[in-house]
């Protein structure tokens, strides 16, 4: 500050010289971000794309997240705050037709709304809405939010089961393992084959998903029983332009398949809180 008046520093020195040109002359980078000196020599970085950089750790991360959610009271406090702050009590319909272009009455619109918000209700706030008639559909949102932050994605499979005499509707849901969706055979990714998801080349868009019957993680005992895996593919949309599956995950770098990020919000940072040592 000089007579009062605050000063800003010099741009360029009296030598001709910026800071960071001063500093690239004494050896080092114009950019803190690319310097090599001491504090940042150990800092490994990879050039790969998308897929390129995560693929590799996919796994290691989600196992990891998910063992940090079970063992950790705090890391499963956080998660549950969250679904609660996101979920709470459950999913509400507001239906609001355009009643206007529709060529109707705002009375209309109004009587419409309310039946539909009624139905929705009597749907969402039962096991109607669940494949496995056991949770409401807040529950399964629930569900599909703690398999996305814990394990980097999440899996829901819309159904269509006709009347059994057990439900009025025929609408459900199945929320299921991201692990399921998996290439056939445990084979290696191709360019249009990326972890289970048949990838339009061109778009980047999904075509389908192959779904292991089975957690690959009970593949052990499960052929020890006699029971084989096997593959379904499953198209990403009908002829009409319905989800078959609703694949849910983050995505944070351009032209990145859906199979590629599947690192837990957690889990990339976190480590596990030290445990005391037993006295025996």
């Amino acid at each position: 500050m000089r007579n009062g008046v605050q000063t800003l520093p010099a741009l360029v020195r009296a030598d001709g010289m910026t800071p960071l040109t001063r500093e690239a002359a004494y050896g080092d980078s114009r950019w803190p971000g690319a310097s090599r000196g001491r504090a940042h020599r150990d800092w490994r970085v990879s050039a790969g794309s998308a897929d390129a950089d995560n693929n590799g750790e996919i796994d290691i991360s989600a196992f990891r997240g998910r063992d940090l959610e079970r063992s950790e009271g705090v890391i499963y406090g956080a998660i549950q705050t969250q679904i609660q702050s996101i979920v709470g009590a459950g999913l509400q319909a507001v239906p609001t037709p355009d009643w206007v272009t529709l060529g109707k009455s705002k009375k209309w619109a109004d009587a419409w709304s309310r039946i539909v918000r009624n139905k929705f209700r009597n749907w969402s706030n039962t096991s109607d809405c669940d494949a496995s008639r056991t949770e409401s559909l807040g529950f399964l949102a629930g569900e599909l939010l703690t398999s996305t932050m814990i394990s980097g994605s999440g899996v829901a499979v819309p159904y269509y089961l006709p009347d059994n005499g057990l439900t009025r509707y025929g609408t459900c849901f199945r929320v299921v393992e991201a692990d399921r969706v998996c290439n056939p055979n445990f084979g290696a990714d191709t360019d249009t084959l990326r972890r289970g998801i048949h990838i339009d080349p061109e778009t980047g868009a999904p075509l389908g998903y192959w779904l292991c019957s089975r957690h690959p993680g009970d593949a052990l005992g499960l052929l020890a029983s006699g029971v084989k895996r096997e593959w379904t593919y499953v198209k990403a949309f009908t002829s009409w332009g319905r989800r078959r599956l609703i694949h849910v995950y983050p995505r944070r770098r351009p032209e990145q398949s859906p199979a590629s990020f599947r690192t837990p919000w957690r889990a990339s940072s976190a480590t596990p809180a030290p445990r005391p040592r037993s006295r025996t």
